[in-house]
């Protein structure tokens, strides 16, 4: 009897040590599988949490370009339309000039009759008094004047469009005139001892008061002499003899 419950208490003293070790090897390969399983999801956490800013960070800065894109449009959209009224406007004078800030933007409203196409009805925002010089594109385009207690333009190629010039590298005094049944202008009064010549420059020379002087006029075409005092020139004017919409009262 005794000789078998020591055979019993062995085999149950090697069950135990087995199971202990066993249990034991159990332990340590669910520890390294728990280890293994924490460390991949850290990483797959981590790449996760990576794409994930990425992403939150193109989106906004998609966001960013797309309202950057919208103020854009809109100052595009207001450039566009400034640029379309300024070319509407295309009348200019020289920037270097002096007294630029004593000019404003005339509207052509009306022919003044049918019979003639070098007088216009036209609007101003500041009134005039006297005759003012009549601007188009830095060059002299006629004068204008109170009618009937209206302002009226009378472009370069009408007889009543007269002002002071000066002719030439010697700037020779003259007036100018528009030349009857002609697109160009007359200049009167050149002394016939002055030496205008067909190409000579044509200016404003300001002693009148309608003008600054130095504004461009036209080339000169033609000189003729008149009578024993003085000469004329026929000169071709830069401006259009053709009426424009907006034009600048000096």
């Amino acid at each position: 009897m005794n000789k078998i419950f020591l055979i019993f208490l062995f085999l149950f003293l090697i069950g135990i040590i087995y199971l202990f070790g066993f249990d034991k090897a159990l332990s340590s390969n669910i520890e390294n599988i728990n280890y293994n399983l924490s460390k991949k999801y850290s990483e797959i956490h981590q790449v996760i949490s990576q794409i994930s800013q990425r992403h939150i960070s193109q989106k906004n800065r998609i966001t960013k370009l797309q309202n950057d894109n919208s103020v854009y449009q809109k100052q595009i959209i207001q450039l566009t339309k400034d640029l379309k009224y300024y070319k509407n406007r295309a009348v200019f004078i020289n920037l270097d000039t002096p007294d630029k800030n004593s000019t404003q933007i005339a509207k052509v409203i009306a022919v003044q009759n049918i019979y003639t196409s070098s007088r216009f009805w036209i609007s101003l925002n500041e009134k005039i008094t006297g005759i003012s010089g009549l601007i188009s594109n830095n060059f002299a385009a006629g004068i204008v004047k109170i009618e009937q207690d209206k302002p009226i333009i009378y472009l370069n190629h009408d007889e009543k469009a007269n002002y002071g010039v000066r002719i030439g590298d010697s700037q020779i005094l003259g007036i100018a005139h528009g030349h009857k049944n002609t697109k160009n202008i007359i200049i009167k009064f050149i002394p016939t001892y002055s030496k205008v010549k067909v190409g000579d420059e044509v200016e404003t020379n300001g002693l009148d008061d309608i003008f600054y002087a130095g504004l461009k006029v036209g080339r000169v075409l033609e000189v003729m002499k008149n009578n024993q005092n003085y000469n004329e020139a026929i000169v071709k004017p830069y401006a259009s003899h053709s009426v424009q919409k907006y034009y600048y009262v000096y």
